[in-house]
């Protein structure tokens, strides 16, 4: 999405999904002319009956035929729709996610897991129902009636203008009680965030609970969102009902107009002719409901696409398509912050990091110092100033460059499910044996690799749980030393160490052949920086490691 754009979800009738278009508009087609072609033979049929029973086995024949014709037109129509349906729902998905990677991450905490997990993934069905089930069939349907309509018009035009102004009352009814609809919609899909945030939350820490004692009060708190959320149900369930009995009543309303006028007219329709009118509303009753139900699905994603639209609404990360000079291509990076103002951490902040320094940043409890090194890990934004790593702006900075020159290892960016080398890799995939033996060997993982049933192709569980918490640690900083970046970024990663991964971590530091930043609460390690800086309410006090107080709270 071009930067200013308002956002956009995919094209229901995008390039991509052409031909699938074009395979439903024949099955339409096929249904529509197989309808009427049941209308027409239904009256030649009853017709024929009138002067002897064997001239009417030629037009029950071919009514036959075209029964047959529309049945399996509608079976390979449902497959069409579904296909059609989960192509769309997979092209929304996968621009969703490709969005929301380049969101800060507080903006995405802030709304909730399980509510972003919900749009993700639940919230896509009724968006899939509203193409597969209601665009697609209200299309096949309108074709089909328009169809079969006509061919009843061609003998008996009283019937079809009776018939079509009961199913023109219905549309007008929809329309008028459709509101109730989407107001129940929203107020339900808000109940349902509600509760996804408050799963999520709690059972990602349930030994929490376990240990303040409050499982019973969580217990009743989830039940009381659980009643609101089946109130809120039930009041949808009933607007869905009152649109579902307007299907119901256009249906009989037509029968009864079909037989009103079809009796009071001058001169009365032939039977042959009323036969086919009830033939015709027979055909059309499925089409009736489907359209009924086609609104309820129009309702609930129109819902839906405004909370996508407001994820895709949320400004991305920066990034740019500037490559770093020859110079800065190799080696370590020098970093320049100016006049960088990030709430809650720096203001107006000055400063530049040689080449080759190493510099320990030490704050309080509030985070500061993590969202200071987050510029540099491109999951935060300043809100003044500018970054610039060996003289290009950050933020004009081509991801792969940056990529391959910065390394990061935080708890914030925790291991994904999958292999132990594909954790490693995953930041220079062909980085090759060589560069991932040194990283596996400097982070002193080569036991582990061992003792792991499958070596580097083992799998480890969401976040790395199957591992020691020093463990990984050093998966982490694996991660980050691949291919030997000329940045390092450490964030918080000194803390619960065992003597193995503490010994790594200080050797990494004091003799990583790059610039390294890195935040820490422990005295060991601010002395292996060449200077520190010590955030307090804003300001940044430039300290030697040897300075008196350094790590003494902030005031």
């Amino acid at each position: 999405m071009k930067s200013g754009a308002a956002p956009t979800l995919p094209r229901v009738f995008a390039r991509s999904r052409r031909r699938l278009w074009l395979e439903l508009a024949a099955l339409a087609l096929l249904r529509a002319s197989s309808t009427a072609g049941s209308v027409l033979f239904v009256r030649a049929a009853f017709a024929a009956l009138a002067e002897s029973p064997a001239s009417a086995l030629a037009p029950t024949a071919a009514l036959a035929g075209c029964l047959a014709a529309d049945a399996l037109g509608e079976a390979w129509e449902r497959t069409a729709a579904e296909r059609l349906g989960q192509h769309y729902v997979g092209e929304t998905r996968s621009q969703l996610f490709a969005h929301l990677v380049q969101v800060e991450p507080r903006e995405l905490h802030s709304r909730g897991t399980g509510a972003v997990l919900l749009r993700l993934v639940g919230d896509l069905t009724p968006l899939r129902q509203w193409i597969a089930q209601g665009v697609v069939r209200v299309a096949v349907a309108a074709t089909v009636a328009s169809a079969a309509l006509g061919a009843l018009a061609w003998n008996a035009p009283a019937l079809a203008l009776a018939v079509g102004g009961a199913f023109a009352l219905g549309g007008v009814a929809t329309l008028a009680c459709a509101g109730r609809l989407e107001r129940s919609s929203e107020r339900m899909r808000r109940t349902r965030g509600a509760l996804a945030n408050h799963l999520a939350e709690r059972l990602a820490a349930p030994g929490l609970l376990r240990s303040l004692g409050i499982e019973r009060s969580e217990r009743r708190a989830l039940e009381r969102v659980q009643t609101r959320l089946g109130e809120d149900a039930v009041e949808r369930a009933r607007s869905i009902g009152v649109l579902r009995a307007i299907a119901s009543a256009v249906a009989g309303a037509a029968l009864l107009a079909a037989l009103l006028v079809g009796g009071w007219s001058e001169p009365p329709a032939s039977p042959a002719s009323l036969a086919a009118a009830l033939a015709l509303l027979g055909l059309l009753a499925p089409g009736l409901r489907d359209m009924g139900r086609a609104h309820e699905s129009f309702v609930e994603a129109r819902v839906v696409r405004a909370k996508l639209l407001a994820l895709l609404a949320l400004p991305t990360l920066p990034s740019g398509t500037t490559q770093f000079p020859s110079s800065a291509r190799s080696g370590p990076l020098e970093v320049r912050f100016e006049g960088v103002s990030i709430a809650g951490a720096v203001r107006d902040f000055d400063a530049t990091v040689a080449a080759g320094r190493r510099v320990a940043i030490v704050a309080d409890a509030s985070g500061a110092s993590s969202r200071l090194l987050g510029l540099l890990a491109r999951s935060a934004r300043t809100d003044a100033g500018r970054v610039l790593l060996g003289g290009v702006d950050l933020a004009a900075l081509a991801r792969r460059d940056w990529r391959r020159r910065v390394g990061v290892a935080s708890p914030r960016l925790p291991l994904l499910r999958g292999s132990l080398e594909r954790n490693v890799l995953c930041r220079w995939r062909s980085a090759g044996a060589e560069a991932t033996a040194r990283a596996l060997e400097r982070c002193e993982l080569r036991p582990l690799v061992a003792r792991l049933p499958l070596g580097l192709r083992t799998r480890l569980s969401a976040r790395g749980a199957d591992l020691s918490l020093s463990e990984r640690r050093r998966v982490l900083l694996a991660r980050a030393v691949l291919g030997e970046p000329g940045l390092l970024v450490l964030d918080e990663l000194d803390a619960q160490l065992d003597e193995v991964s503490r010994v790594c971590l200080t050797r990494l530091i004091a003799n990583y052949p790059g610039t390294v930043l890195f935040s820490t609460h422990d005295e060991r390690f601010v002395r292996l920086a060449d200077e520190v800086w010590r955030l307090d309410n804003g300001q940044v006090q430039r300290l030697s490691p040897s300075a008196t107080g350094v790590l003494s709270p902030c005031p």
